[in-house]
């Protein structure tokens, strides 16, 4: 399933239940230039998903409202491969994935802002980096991942926090954690 452009707004549910491949899954900027709001209490379900998906492609999901939310039971990816740009803007809402990787192959380029909201990692969180099958960071070089906390916003990881040459990390004020 690739968006162009989607709105998932109060009282609205949007499950996406295929389980195939990452690579073949939910994609907002698949291919082109694609944008998924999720707002004032929207809910999005998913297996995978990714952000920015391929060469040239511009994908933008913005979750805002404090009870918006996407839930993904497996990986995350923003900026997933060569010159795929993606980006996770989380203001108030909520994003619980797996895996969730930034920035994952080479010349991909994913950023995530966490303005008091929360992203949730149940198992490993990748900035700028390539994480293979097995979980681990992979052999290959990975692209440039940001992840900025703000005004109060939690990143939760799990297990394990990469954060790899392509990568910067930044909390900004007192309250982000």
């Amino acid at each position: 399933l690739a968006i162009d452009n989607l709105t998932v707004d109060s009282g609205m549910t949007l499950k996406v239940t295929s389980t195939v491949s990452p690579v073949v899954a939910f994609q907002i900027g698949g291919i082109g230039t694609g944008t998924l709001t999720i707002q004032n209490g929207g809910v999005v379900e998913s297996y995978h998903g990714i952000i920015g998906a391929f060469s040239s492609s511009d994908g933008t999901v913005n979750v805002t409202g404090n009870t918006s939310r996407w839930t993904l039971n497996e990986d995350l990816q923003v900026g997933s491969f060569q010159n795929g740009v993606g980006r996770l803007n989380i203001t108030d809402g909520q994003v619980f994935a797996n895996s969730i990787l930034l920035g994952r192959a080479n010349v991909a380029d994913g950023t995530i802002t966490v303005d008091n909201g929360t992203l949730a990692s149940t198992a490993v969180l990748a900035v700028g980096g390539f994480i293979g099958d097995d979980g681990v960071t992979g052999a290959a070089a990975g692209g440039t991942g940001r992840l900025t906390v703000q005004n109060g916003g939690i990143v939760d990881v799990a297990s394990t926090l990469i954060v790899s040459g392509g990568g910067t990390v930044a909390v900004l004020g007192s309250q982000g954690r």
